[in-house]
């Protein structure tokens, strides 16, 4: 084993994380609004006190908004400079990768129709740079992630922006 992953489903696609930048996953639940953060962020989570911002893979991949469902999961990652929640249809499994297994240097398969999707993508996840790779598991491909690339800098800076602003003007307990 090389690397460990946290296999995810998103709509019909299967993502893995690297499983040491995942801090938790979670059932989902309500969100707090959040309408004034950058997109893609759907709303806010509070755990344990922390404002972790959601982003739903659902609606990167497709562009579907959808209320959130009980059945789904959050899934917490520590980057950098921020934690983040994914918001995925299912949490699957922990799995070890080796190296030889994955494929960082292959583009998705063409499309079989003239519907500008490729490999389940719609148009404007194409060129998805959080894709970094795919990798052959027992849940067949399952495309890697770099959970750091899903908001750019800019939308980071925002975001902290935001938040600071917003616990500014919170009244004190």
């Amino acid at each position: 084993m090389d690397i460990e992953i946290l296999v995810v489903k998103a709509g019909k696609q299967y993502f893995g994380f690297p499983a040491s930048i995942v801090g938790e996953v979670l059932r989902a639940v309500k969100l707090t609004p959040f309408p004034e953060a950058p997109d893609p962020i759907e709303g806010l989570l509070n755990l344990r006190g922390e404002l972790v911002p959601v982003v739903s893979l659902n609606q990167l991949i497709d562009q579907t908004v959808t209320p959130v469902s009980a059945e789904e999961h959050f899934v917490v990652v520590r980057l950098s400079n921020q934690s983040l929640a994914l918001r995925v249809t299912k949490a699957i499994d922990l799995v070890p990768l080796r190296f030889d297994a994955l494929n960082r240097d292959s583009e998705p398969p063409e499309p079989e129709s003239d519907d500008k999707r490729v490999a389940g993508f719609s148009t404007p996840c194409e060129h998805a740079s959080w894709i970094t790779g795919v990798a052959k598991t027992e849940y067949g491909l399952v495309y890697l992630t770099d959970p750091e690339a899903i908001l750019s800098a800019e939308q980071f800076a925002c975001l902290h922006e935001k938040l600071a602003d917003r616990a500014a003007t919170q009244e004190p307990r």
